[in-house]
């Protein structure tokens, strides 16, 4: 798990990346505090962290979901490769969201994006 900062205060937590072996589905998770959101904060920090899971613990896919409705988590997806697969039913904390979008992002992909 790797914390975001800003580099103008690098003792304040903005957000989180998660990175598991193990996804049930997703493989990489993150959080941004709302304020943050727009800023490009999420589309900077998952970069690294998608590369070294590529590069460096020999990942060959990864796979990822976000809330439905959630675009801003789903514009990520997309700006780095990643290939919609399919809907689902799940459940979040906040309840109006329902089904997630499970997301495939291959090594091949990520490469092509760079």
């Amino acid at each position: 798990m790797w914390g975001l900062h800003r580099k103008t205060q690098p003792d304040e937590l903005i957000g989180a990346v998660d990175l598991r072996r193990e996804g049930e589905p997703q493989h990489r998770g993150f959080w941004l505090g709302e304020s943050f959101w727009g800023q490009g904060f999420m589309t900077e920090a998952v970069a690294p962290i998608t590369g070294y899971a590529f590069t460096h613990l020999g990942f060959l896919e990864l796979v990822f979901d976000n809330a439905k409705g959630n675009h801003g988590s789903r514009r990520i997806k997309e700006k780095t490769g990643a290939t919609y697969l399919r809907t689902e039913s799940a459940s979040f904390v906040d309840p109006s969201y329902s089904e997630r979008e499970v997301w495939l992002l291959t090594k091949a992909a990520w490469q092509q994006h760079l």
